[in-house]
């Protein structure tokens, strides 16, 4: 065979302009890649040449798309499990739901042990509080649940079934937290009942707090607030405060008259 005729066979199988490399028989397994490169990140590296625009779109989005292969028979199967399976109730379903997904999900090794050992997937350093203050024809209201108003005393033909948001909860501050600016109170501050461990938090005068007794919570006043601690280490209350939350709110663009001071 001439090397002429070997060009014509490779040529025959490329549909585009395809550069090869020339390599020996002892670096077949050997990935492309870049000594200046290869020394720096000190892993391993796969570098091709791009000829035109389409390739480079075509590898990426295969890239993005590696993980979701398969999810169109994935979701086949899941529809025709819920059919075949009528009988099962919602719980049921969601287990068998779940082992499905679980199975068609692509992870690495160390991924998968951490899943396994349950340990928390990602972690927050901030909190984001909302403040609605968007005209009042415009916030959204949620209602209250039936423990809530069962907690209340109220039947289910009572008119008081929305809950108060952060502007109307700090409208009810108590009397020590007067000079308490809007922006510091949804930082700072939260209900002493909405704490589910009563030991990790503070009053406002700066007293621990001894109580244990979830059942506590309900004889406290209502307008009762506490600073937020960061928790417990080693049975010992730590006493920084917690980090301030972010402030998402809608800001409001007005024009100053000097002549009426607005």
């Amino acid at each position: 065979m001439t090397h002429n005729s070997y060009l014509d066979i490779v040529r025959s199988t490329l549909r585009r302009p395809t550069l090869l490399f020339r390599r020996n028989f002892d670096e077949l397994m050997t990935n492309t890649f870049n000594p200046y490169i290869a020394g720096e990140v000190n892993s391993n590296t796969d570098i091709q040449f791009m000829t035109d625009e389409y390739s480079c779109a075509e590898y990426v989005v295969e890239y993005l798309n590696k993980s979701a292969r398969g999810m169109g028979n994935l979701r086949h199967e899941l529809t025709t499990m819920m059919q075949e399976h009528p009988e099962r109730d919602y719980t049921d379903q969601l287990k068998a739901l779940s082992i499905k997904l679980l199975n068609a999900v692509e992870m690495s090794a160390q991924e998968a042990a951490w899943y396994l050992l349950r340990q928390p997937m990602s972690e927050t350093s901030r909190q984001v509080a909302y403040i609605p203050t968007v005209w009042l024809t415009e916030r959204q209201r949620c209602r209250k649940r039936r423990q809530q108003m069962a907690r209340e005393g109220l039947d289910k033909n009572s008119t008081d079934v929305w809950t108060k948001n952060i502007i109307q909860r700090y409208e009810e501050r108590p009397a020590s937290l007067e000079q308490v600016y809007l922006a510091e109170f949804a930082s700072w501050y939260a209900k002493a009942n909405d704490f589910v461990d009563e030991e990790d938090d503070v009053n406002v005068d700066g007293e621990e707090d001894l109580e244990s007794k979830p059942a506590a919570r309900t004889s406290r006043a209502q307008n009762q607030y506490r600073k937020r601690l960061i928790g417990r280490v080693y049975g010992t209350d730590i006493t920084t405060w917690t980090k301030l939350s972010i402030i998402n709110e809608k800001w409001f663009y007005y024009t100053y008259n000097s002549a009426t001071n607005c």
